[in-house]
């Protein structure tokens, strides 16, 4: 299995709402940056886990939790247990172009979310030259997202028709 590794820029540390965090705070915030985090700022994230790695009671980390997403406006679907990450590229800047277009291959692990489209228009701290490759990366990835759905639906009413049927009989 391929070692995943995560940098933590020193930046991080003086970042004005990072200073805003008491102490747990910032375990969970440096957490939410380096423990489930793919390439992109855009992923899976399961609270518990989180809770468990850091060695924080549940309470204490979903309070903290809470907390660094109002202080770093850290976006948040509940529903799918998908996090974002809206300073991603600040501290993770790609080396180019063809590196950003592999790191945005993390899209395919990610469950369909209202916040690909937030994800999708901040453009904020990637560097001018690389928007053109991110925004036609993520409008093909959107596509195939939206046709992976359509047949999904498709599988699932089939099922739905097929288990109404044995019912049936």
């Amino acid at each position: 299995m391929a070692q995943r590794f995560r940098k933590v820029d020193p930046r991080f540390w003086n970042d004005e709402r990072v200073l805003r965090l008491m102490t747990e705070e910032k375990l969970g915030a440096l957490y939410c940056f380096t423990g489930q985090s793919n390439r992109i700022g855009l992923y899976s994230f399961s609270p518990g886990q989180g809770a468990e790695a850091t060695a924080l009671s549940h309470e204490t980390f979903a309070k903290g939790f809470k907390k660094v997403r109002e202080i770093l406006r850290l976006g948040w679907d509940e529903a799918r247990r998908v996090l974002y990450l809206p300073t991603w590229w600040k501290y993770n800047t790609p080396e180019n172009p063809n590196v950003l277009k592999a790191c945005l291959g993390d899209l395919h692990d990610v469950p369909r979310t209202p916040l690909l489209s937030t994800f999708s228009a901040n453009l904020t701290h990637l560097p001018e030259t690389f928007h053109p490759t991110f925004r036609a990366t993520v409008e093909t990835f959107a596509k195939g997202w939206g046709e992976r759905m359509a047949d999904q639906e498709q599988e699932q009413e089939q099922e739905q028709e097929q288990e109404q049927e044995q019912e049936q009989e």
